[in-house]
C-alpha cells in the first residue's frame, strides 16, 4: 500500500476491502480482522482524522471495530449509492470534484474516470445539464432546484428534477457533446435543440420534463440530427446550385462565342453568293471569267467549310466539359443531382441549336456558293449541251430522283428543329 497516499485514495481503498459495513446516518462501521495492510489503511485513517474513535493498539490477528465518518463536501462526497448522491441537492445538478460510490463501489476523480454504469450515466446526465444550461435562455436557481428556460416558439422552462430511475444509458451522448461542442452553424444547432426540446416536452408538466428527456434522450436527439442535416443539406444545395450555375452560365457564354467569333464571315455568304451569281455572263469571251468567279468561289466555300470545322470542334469540345462536369456532379452530389437537370438542359438545348444553325449554315453554303456557281456555268457556257441532255429520258429520271432526294432531305432536316 502507497505511502504517500492522500484522503480520497485511503477511503476508496477502504471501501474496495470492506464493502460490506454498517451504515448510521454518516457514519460507517465494519468489524475487520487485523492484518499488515489493515492495520496500515487505519493508519492513514487515523492520519486523516476520519476515524470516530481511537482503535488504540492494532494487533495482527485480532478483530476491530472501526467506525469511520463519511466525508460529504464540495471537494470529496461519498455516497452509498447512486440514489443518494442523486437525491442531494448540492449534486443534482453539479457533480464535486470527487466522488467516491460504496454500492457498486466506483469513483470519479480529475485524474480517473469510473467504470460502472450507474456512476457514468450520472456524470453524463450532469454533462448533459451543463451544456444545457449554456444553450438555456436563462437559468433559475432560487428555489433550490435549478430550471433552465429556454425562448422559442414559446416560453419552455425545464426544472432539474430526476430520479435514479431515469439515469439509463445512452446511445447517441458522445453525438450530442461532440455536435454542440464544434462551433460552426452553432446559432442553428442551438435554435433546433430548443425547437426540439419545445415539441418534446412542451405539453408535459414541469416537473416530468427533465425526467422524460433523460429517458427519450436518444430519441430527443435523433430529432436534433435529423432536423440539423437538413439544415446542412439546404445550406450545402444551396451553395452547390449557385456553384453549378455559374459554371454552367460560363459554358453558355463560351458556347455563344463560338457562334459569335464566326458571324462576320456567315455574313457574307449571301453577298459571295450573289456576287457569283450576278458576276457571270454569256458569250465566249466571258469564258475565262466565268470560270474564276467559280473557282472563287469554290475557294470561299472551302475556307467557311474550314471556320465551320473548327466551329463544331469547339462546341464539341464544350459539350464534352459539360457532360464531364454533369458526371462528377452526380457522383459528388446524388442526394439531389437531379434537382439540377433543367439547368443543363438549358445549356444542352442550346448547343443543339447552335449545332443545328451550322447544319444550315452548310446547306446555305452548298447552295449559294457550290451549288449556284456550278449550275450558272454550266447553263451559261454549255447552253447546247444542257438541251440535248435536256431531252435524253436519262435526265428526266435523275431530275425525278433528285426531286424525290430532295424532299426526303428537306424532311430529315426540319425534324431537327420539331
Amino acid at each position: 500500500m502507497a505511502a504517500n497516499m492522500d484522503k480520497f485514495d485511503c477511503i476508496l481503498a477502504f471501501f474496495k476491502a470492506y464493502p460490506d459495513g454498517v451504515w448510521s446516518e454518516l457514519e460507517y462501521s465494519k468489524i475487520i480482522k487485523l492484518d499488515d495492510d489493515a492495520i496500515e489503511l487505519i493508519g492513514h485513517l487515523e492520519r486523516f482524522d476520519l476515524l470516530i474513535t481511537t482503535p488504540g493498539s492494532l494487533i495482527a490477528g485480532e478483530e476491530k471495530n472501526v467506525v469511520l465518518q463519511v466525508p460529504r463536501t464540495r471537494r470529496l462526497f461519498v455516497a452509498k449509492n447512486i440514489k443518494d448522491i442523486a437525491a442531494h441537492t448540492s449534486f443534482n445538478s453539479n457533480a464535486p470534484e470527487k466522488l467516491i460510490l460504496v454500492n457498486p463501489v466506483d469513483s470519479y476523480s480529475p485524474a480517473s474516470r469510473p467504470s460502472s454504469k450507474e456512476l457514468k450515466n450520472y456524470l453524463n446526465v450532469i454533462s448533459l445539464i451543463s451544456s444545457l444550461r449554456e444553450i438555456a435562455d436563462h437559468s433559475d436557481n432560487e428555489s433550490g432546484h435549478l430550471s433552465l428556460i429556454f425562448l422559442c416558439k414559446e416560453k419552455l422552462e425545464i426544472p432539474i428534477v430526476y430520479s435514479p430511475d431515469d439515469l439509463i444509458d445512452w446511445e447517441f451522448f458522445d453525438k450530442f457533446m461532440g455536435m454542440y461542442s464544434e462551433e460552426i452553424h452553432a446559432s442553428q444547432r442551438r435554435s433546433i435543440l430548443k425547437n426540439v426540446l419545445f415539441e418534446t416536452l412542451g405539453t408535459i408538466s414541469p416537473k416530468s420534463r427533465f425526467g422524460n428527456l433523460c429517458k427519450a434522450f436518444d430519441v430527443v436527439f435523433s430529432k436534433i440530427d435529423q432536423n440539423y442535416n437538413l439544415y446542412v443539406s439546404e445550406f450545402s444545395f444551396e451553395k452547390i446550385r449557385d456553384k453549378n450555375r455559374k459554371e454552367i452560365s460560363s459554358y453558355l457564354v463560351r458556347i455563344n462565342k463560338t457562334f459569335s467569333d464566326i458571324q462576320s464571315q456567315l455574313l457574307t455568304l449571301p453577298i459571295a453568293g450573289l456576287i457569283a451569281a450576278s458576276q457571270m455572263k454569256t458569250g465566249s469571251d466571258n469564258e475565262t471569267t466565268n470560270f474564276v468567279i467559280f473557282f472563287a468561289s469554290m475557294a470561299f466555300a472551302w475556307l467557311i467549310s474550314y471556320v465551320l470545322q473548327n466551329y463544331y470542334s469547339s462546341i464539341n469540345a464544350i459539350k464534352k466539359e459539360i457532360d464531364e462536369q454533369k458526371k462528377r456532379f452526380e457522383h459528388e452530389y446524388s442526394a439531389f443531382a437531379t434537382t439540377f437537370n433543367d439547368d443543363y438542359k438549358s445549356v444542352e438545348s442550346r448547343y443543339l441549336s447552335l449545332k443545328r444553325l451550322g447544319f444550315a449554315v452548310e446547306v446555305v453554303v452548298s447552295i449559294s456558293l457550290i451549288a449556284i456557281p456550278t449550275f450558272l456555268l454550266i447553263y451559261i457556257n454549255h447552253r447546247d449541251f444542257i438541251a440535248l441532255v435536256q431531252k435524253s429520258p436519262i435526265f428526266i429520271e435523275v431530275c425525278t430522283l433528285l426531286k424525290t432526294s430532295i424532299f426526303h432531305w428537306a424532311h430529315n432536316f426540319a425534324s431537327l428543329f420539331l
